[in-house]
């Protein structure tokens, strides 16, 4: 939606509620993952401005790749936060693969890959003695956080907001519950997704400097509160602003052609070297793929039920108009 700036008014007015509500939901945590993108800048600066600091920030990093580490330390600096740069590479990866692989009952690289640098850094938080560790989780599910969003009509996003709330789920909570610590998403609560659906359209979608922003109010907010190169940073998912993304090509380099075979031949059509390489950890570790019950619908890629279109295992979906995607690199 158009409007740029002149909109900012009823958007930071809504944006300071959830600010409070954000607090509320952190006001607890000692620790929290930092990424320095929009979600968790958000809570942080939130937390700090109604006067809970927290002991300890994160940001996990594979091999000092990414753009998290710049973007979290301008913000730690900025806020007088303690903070820890977790950078860890191939030994680290192969040492908490299995952990991760078993506790999301997943072989998809795009879900594995975002999730162990999750898992690397809730692992040294629980070490260096948190109790309770935020994160940012829900903010895209809620204020129009992905790109796919952008030009959807209001009708159709909060269509999709009451949808997916009705049966979202992170990997850090489930990750934290393996560690036996308490991961806290800050987004994730009725009061905020009441805001979000209250919130008008241009609070959510917004045309600034010439292109369409999700999360409107957060960036307003954001770039008020001085955080502006946050404020406007482009959407990045975990993988690639840790750097996580570059595992797929170490995990393909592991692959022959024969192990290639051999999934063909128990009937799988993975489309990706990391998919196979995952696949081989998935079934080293006991696990099976469920088959789907005569109501359910195959995956047309590994043969797993689909759930609401979608394959939790290898990470396929069927869109709206019924064309497959799924990760097809490395």
């Amino acid at each position: 939606m158009k409007g740029g700036l002149s909109m900012a008014k009823p958007c930071l007015a809504l944006a300071e509620e959830l600010s409070r509500m954000v607090y509320e939901a952190c006001r607890d945590c000692d620790c929290l993952l930092l990424s320095g993108g929009v979600d968790t800048t958000f809570v942080a600066v939130s937390s700090v401005r109604h006067g809970h600091r927290f002991d300890l920030a994160m940001t996990a990093t594979y091999r000092g790749m990414g753009e998290d580490v710049h973007y979290a330390s301008l913000v730690a600096k900025k806020l007088g936060l303690r903070h820890l740069i977790i950078e860890y590479g191939d030994l680290t990866v192969d040492e908490v693969l299995d952990d991760v692989v078993s506790t999301l009952n997943t072989f998809d690289p795009v879900e594995l890959r975002g999730s162990l640098s999750v898992y690397v850094a809730l692992r040294e938080a629980l070490a260096r003695g948190c109790r309770k560790v935020a994160t940012g989780d829900g903010g895209d599910e809620l204020f129009a956080g992905y790109d796919f969003l952008l030009t959807k009509p209001p009708s159709y996003v909060d269509h999709w907001v009451k949808n997916i709330t009705s049966k979202w789920r992170f990997s850090s909570m489930e990750l934290g519950r393996r560690l036996g610590l308490e991961v806290v998403p800050a987004y994730v609560n009725e009061e905020v997704v009441k805001l979000s659906l209250s919130a008008p359209p241009y609070c959510r979608v917004l045309e600034v400097h010439g292109r369409l922003w999700g999360k409107a109010l957060l960036r307003l907010w954001l770039d008020k509160e001085g955080f502006k190169e946050v404020a406007w940073r482009r959407k990045d998912p975990i993988e690639s602003g840790s750097g996580s993304r570059a595992l797929s090509l170490t995990w393909a380099s592991k692959v022959s052609s024969e192990e290639v075979a051999e999934v063909v031949e128990e009937g799988l059509n993975l489309p990706s070297k990391s998919h196979v390489y995952l696949y081989k950890r998935y079934r080293r570790l006991g696990l099976h793929v469920p088959r789907p019950s005569t109501n359910e619908s195959p995956c047309p890629i590994c043969g797993a039920p689909l759930k609401a279109s979608s394959c939790r295992l290898c990470g396929a979906y069927i869109d709206e108009e019924g064309r497959l995607h799924v990760y097809s690199g490395p």
